[in-house]
Order: C-alpha cells, then structure tokens, then sequence
C-alpha cells in the first residue's frame, strides 16, 4: 500500500489563493460622457468625473442653460460639479430642440453628450381642385418685406496673465482682459476654472462659483475692454505645474478661450504631511 501524502489546511489555502489570477481595479476615464439614451423626449446620460458639467437647450436658435436632474436631484442652473460619476435625466420641451452636457476638466472642454429632437413635418393634404375662374380683379401689389437679418456672431478677445512661479502656500493674483471687437453691444459669459489646490479668496457681485468654476455674466459696449483681478491662494498641498483655463460663452459671439501655467515651488525647510496606510 502506497502512503498518502498529507497536506495541511493551511498550506493548501495559501497554493490556492498564489494560484488565482489578479484582478487589477480600472477606474473609469476622467471627464467623459459614457453613454446616452433618449426615448420618445425623456433623455438619460451617464458621465464620470472629476469635471464640471453644464446643461444646455437650444430652442428657437437659442442656447441657453436648463434645469436638469443629477443623480435624481434637480439643478435649476443645470450647472454641477460631478467628483466621481453622476447619471443625468431630463424630459425635452415640445417643438424642435437640442440638448448637450458640456463635461469640463482642469485642463479645458473634454467631451460633450448630444441629442435632437427635429420639427416634425405637417402631415400632405390633397388640394381641392379650384373653383371655376371669376372675373379677375385688379392685381393688388404688396411690398416685399424682408426678413430680419440676424448679426454674424461678434468675436470677443481674451487674454489671461498670471504668475509663472509661486510658491505653496502663498497668495497671487490672475489677471483676466477681455475686448468687444464688434461694432455694437454683446452679452456673453466668462468662465474661469481653477487648477487643483488653488482656491478663490474674494468675489465680487454677480459671480457665480461653484466648485473650482467661476462664472462671470457679462456685457460690453462695442470696443469696450474689461480686465478683471482673481485673487487666489495656492495651497500648501499644491506641486509641480498647475493650469488656468478661461472661456468666453456665448449665443452672441464666437467661443474663446486662454490658457495660462504657473510651476508650484516648496517653502525651503517646508514638511509635508506624513504618508500613512
């Protein structure tokens, strides 16, 4: 009789844990739209973060923001800061219309969910055939009235100035000038959207911030110029090249935008915060 080899319990739960595969954890891409799916006008989009997400609606030629649901949490502004992900709902209005979700990222506009809904067209009739010819009238002449011709959109120069070296921890200031090149007035938003580890110190009325997004509703007059002053603080968790991206916005212009990197310097002598787990 041959003798059985005897493994202990132990030792054969260790071979068996060493001889299963690894599963590596994925982490779902930054800053993306991953899916959309509409029915008859109820429209559901899913998008992962961190990025700042803007709802929009497009009716009569118009963009303007609209409410929408976030995560079954209604948001009037249509404007949400989404940290991980965050699945969208809304219902389209009647009549022909457009809906997007711009996903923003530190670095700029990273991706964008878009559905339409086209003007239905008017069901064909037979036309009846004609009643035998009267005795004709005068002719009745009516002037031509032209349609009202819709401006070209105004192009809107920005530019944005800021420090090319700060050190963590410190105060600095980025400077935003904007320039109505058109011949007339135009209304328009600015958005300025902070780098990570930089927070706003003051802001003045009329601003809207959320998250790192400072959004800045504005109006020139033709040629008029506007610079504006963003006091920040660089946090002392801040390292390496940090970037500062600017947006113009708008029905009435031409979308720009600017860029502007400043490199984070440490305090000499500084400590960082101890690494645990």
């Amino acid at each position: 009789m041959s003798a059985r080899k005897i493994v202990p319990l132990a030792a054969a739960a260790a071979a068996l844990f060493a001889a299963a595969p690894a599963v590596a954890h994925v982490a779902p891409s930054e800053g993306l739209c991953t899916s959309v799916e509409m029915v008859d006008r109820d429209v559901t989009m899913q998008v992962t973060g961190p990025a700042d997400v803007e709802a929009w609606i497009k009716q009569e030629g118009v963009w303007s923001h609209v409410g929408v649901n976030y995560n079954g949490e209604f948001t009037p502004s249509g404007y949400k800061w989404v940290a991980d992900t965050a699945t969208i709902t809304t219902t389209l209005p009647p009549g022909e219309v457009e809906f997007q979700l711009d996903v923003w990222t530190t670095a700029g506009l990273d991706d964008t969910c878009y559905v339409a809904v086209p003007e239905k067209e008017a069901p064909v009739t037979p036309t009846p055939a004609p009643p035998p010819p009267a005795e004709e009238a005068p002719a009745q002449v009516i002037p031509a009235v032209s349609p009202p011709v819709k401006p070209p959109p105004a192009r809107v120069g920005i530019r944005k100035t800021g420090p090319k070296r700060v050190r963590a921890g410190d105060r600095a200031f980025y400077k935003i000038r904007v320039t109505n090149t058109a011949n007339r007035r135009v209304r328009f938003t600015l958005i300025d959207r902070l780098p990570r580890d930089v927070v706003l110190l003051t802001r003045r009325r009329g601003w809207v911030v959320r998250g790192r997004g400072v959004r800045i509703p504005m109006v020139l007059k033709a040629k008029q110029t506007r610079t504006m002053r963003l006091p920040v603080r660089v946090l002392r968790t801040a390292k390496g090249r940090r970037c500062n991206v600017a947006v113009v916005r708008g029905p009435e212009i031409v979308n720009r935008r600017t860029q502007t990197c400043a490199r984070v310097t440490r305090r000499v002598g500084q400590v960082l915060p101890a690494v645990t787990g």
